[in-house]
């Protein structure tokens, strides 16, 4: 699920990153993938750290103001 919202939000938001924040996003998630691999880190941690950076850029992108219905 998070990678959906993860990706959603990138480019949803893509105005409002700009191409070196996009950039930037994609690359951050890129490392994280090529970490778990690297150290045979757990699928679940990969899942949380995800989680956690899909939050962090609803958070950019929406400025920290979600209205909520």
């Amino acid at each position: 699920m998070a990678f959906f919202i993860f990706w959603a939000v990138v480019i949803l938001g893509r105005k409002e990153l700009g191409w070196l924040g996009v950039v930037a996003a994609a690359s951050v998630w890129f490392v994280m993938i090529l970490g778990m691999t690297t150290f045979e880190v757990e699928p679940y941690l990969f899942q949380t750290a995800q989680a956690i950076l899909a939050i962090v850029m609803i958070l950019i992108v929406f400025k920290g103001d979600i209205r909520i219905r």
